[in-house]
């Protein structure tokens, strides 16, 4: 048996190695967790915003795109395009004030009619975007007009149709700055 120090100020007592609290490693768990749930969820929202908006404005390339198709089968069936206009459809912006769906249009079938009906064309149900139609036998522009985060930013897809030697040609312009 080892001699004891004698006690005093210039001899400390041994101690006891300190007890593991299971209660801090379990806080340590919690906040170490919630520190990694926020940290991949910072990192996640501006991905995850990119893609909504992504995937918002390909909705106007579907919907030009199911023009320019019906636009195709047209010319074989009456040598040009649709002859006629169509103004922005449906007449008012998908951002109005007091919408159940704030940012879209609703569906409104019977507002494509007209130069719509000649194209086969209409959205049946809520959209981005509002479509006009200018054309002639040889030429035509269709546009998708919208504003996704409802901040008064317009933006503007056109999709261009020409004859050339009775073949048609299309051209989409997608916006120059994204909203």
């Amino acid at each position: 048996m080892q001699p004891q120090p004698p006690a005093g100020p210039y001899y400390p007592q041994p101690q006891q190695p300190p007890k593991k609290s299971k209660t801090l490693w379990i806080v340590l768990g919690i906040v170490g967790g919630a520190a990694l749930l926020i940290v991949v969820g910072l990192t996640m929202i501006p991905s995850s915003t990119k893609y909504m908006k992504k995937s918002k404005r390909s909705e106007a390339e579907f919907h030009l795109n199911a023009i320019e198709k019906a636009s195709k089968v047209l010319v074989v069936e009456t040598a040009g395009f649709v002859v006629g206009s169509a103004p922005l459809t449906p007449d008012e912006g998908c951002c109005r004030t007091g919408s159940p769906q704030m940012g879209k249009c609703p569906a409104e079938p019977g507002a494509w009619t007209g130069v719509w009906e000649e194209l086969g064309f209409s959205i049946d149900e809520s959209h981005l975007f509002q479509y006009s139609y200018d054309g002639t036998t040889d030429h035509f522009v269709a546009r998708a007009v919208g504003d996704l985060d409802c901040d008064s930013t317009m933006i503007t897809y056109t999709l261009e149709g020409t004859m050339t030697d009775g073949n048609p040609r299309f051209e989409l312009t997608k916006p120059s700055a994204m909203d």
